[in-house]
């Protein structure tokens, strides 16, 4: 049974986190998995860094003006991490570490940058459940690690890779020759059907590019489907947006660039 900690900090910390998470602006996120993000705890906590990896960690969002605070995200603490730079606003001395994010409230991974939206479980549920809220980092006994577990909503979101092998999968269903990670003139598409693999290896075009939406950058995404276009001239451009609950809100979110930058694609891209 792994160790498991309850951690607290500001939703100002919090929010840089997962912003980052979703754009991945710094290098060492860049080649991790969608729901790896960066978190810390302060220096002087060395009987917990001493033991951190592979740790059950709780991060509980303490209160401010944005929030009244509440218990926000569950995952599994991965390596430690060694950065040149400080990274978050607020506190100095943080060792950081990756966490892979196994369960979080409503709100948090919808609005990264607007803790208001957050819906996080209230001190008060906590208590109920024979788990004080004390000031820095605690310890928790199994059965308060189960406890908090369970207490996280039960949701079933798709991930980046799930949807990249059904994208697979209904390709070659459909007879194409298909591709994951296809590389073109450093621009690298998640998923790319070919007509067959003569085409393929003969160095033909694709008759379709997918780029999948989960939270990642999106003007990234729309930057690679803009280079197909370019290259390719094709109409098979698809930008599939799982962060979204239905086709009309994945419409808003991408419209005010296919309306600017990327207006080249207002006609091709189907979403």
């Amino acid at each position: 049974m792994p160790e498991a900690f309850l951690l607290k900090g500001s939703p100002t910390n919090l929010s840089w986190s997962l912003i980052d998470m979703k754009n991945k602006k710094t290098p060492l996120l860049r080649d991790k998995p969608d729901n790896w993000m960066i978190w810390g705890i302060n220096q002087r906590f060395t009987w917990i860094t001493n033991q951190l990896q592979n740790t059950e960690i709780f991060i509980y969002v303490i209160k401010s003006e944005a929030t009244p605070g509440g218990l926000a995200i569950y995952g599994i603490a991965r390596e430690i991490l060694q950065l040149a730079e400080k990274y978050w606003p607020q506190g100095e001395k943080w060792t950081p570490f990756l966490l892979e994010i196994k369960a979080t409230t409503p709100g948090v991974l919808e609005h990264p940058e607007d803790p208001k939206q957050w819906k996080l479980i209230p001190k008060t549920k906590l208590e109920e459940k024979g788990i004080k809220i004390r000031r820095g980092p605690q310890k928790l006994k199994p059965e308060q690690a189960k406890m908090l577990r369970e207490i996280f909503p039960q949701r079933t979101r798709p991930g980046h890779e799930d949807v990249k092998g059904w994208l697979r999968e209904v390709g070659e269903l459909l007879g194409y020759y298909v591709a994951t990670e296809y590389e073109s003139e450093g621009y690298r598409f998640d998923v790319a059907w070919w007509g067959s693999k003569r085409d393929f290896k003969g160095g033909k075009h694709p008759v379709a590019v997918f780029e999948v939406q989960h939270s990642g950058s999106i003007v990234e995404a729309l930057a690679r489907l803009k280079h197909a276009l370019d290259k390719w001239n094709i109409n098979g451009l698809y930008l599939v947006v799982t962060d979204e609950e239905d086709a009309d809100k994945a419409r808003r979110l991408v419209e005010p660039y296919l309306k600017g930058s990327f207006h080249e694609l207002m006609d091709r891209l189907r979403l």
